[in-house]
């Protein structure tokens, strides 16, 4: 979507979606500490969700002007930011409150469990998208 979009090229759309990573590491650290000392696991699962929301309206509402005028990078920065800040939340909160919805003694499976299907979403999710744009270019 940023190369056909927003004009990026595969290298800079490569790094943007970089950054979603390195923000959400960052991130982490902040998220682990605050939900050490104070909890709200919930309140910080609905925020990243809420976040999540916002960054994808940004793609699909915000004006492609500057692919005709100009270099999009930093038009994209934003959405970039509120991705990996929704990513770091979400992941620093989701596998923290399996251990109050599980069975002590099941913690491990269910962990080895969530983590293949994290793995299954990430195989199959590009190559739906794919087959969803080769049938149906005027989505682009």
């Amino acid at each position: 979507m940023l190369q056909v979009r927003f004009g990026l090229s595969n290298v800079e759309a490569g790094d943007m979606f970089g950054y979603i990573y390195a923000i959400s590491g960052i991130v982490l650290i902040t998220v682990g500490y605050y939900s050490d000392r104070y909890g709200n696991l919930a309140l910080m699962q609905i925020l990243a969700a809420c976040c999540s929301v916002m960054g994808n309206l940004w793609w699909s509402y915000h004006s492609t002007e500057c692919a005709k005028t100009s270099d999009c990078s930093r038009e994209v920065l934003v959405p970039i930011c509120v991705m990996g800040l929704a990513y770091g939340l979400m992941a620093g909160t989701v596998w923290n409150s399996i251990i109050y919805l599980i069975a002590q003694s099941s913690i491990g499976r269910v962990m080895g469990l969530m983590a293949a299907a994290n793995n299954v979403g990430l195989i199959v999710t590009p190559i739906i998208f794919g087959e969803l744009k080769d049938y149906a270019p005027h989505l682009d």
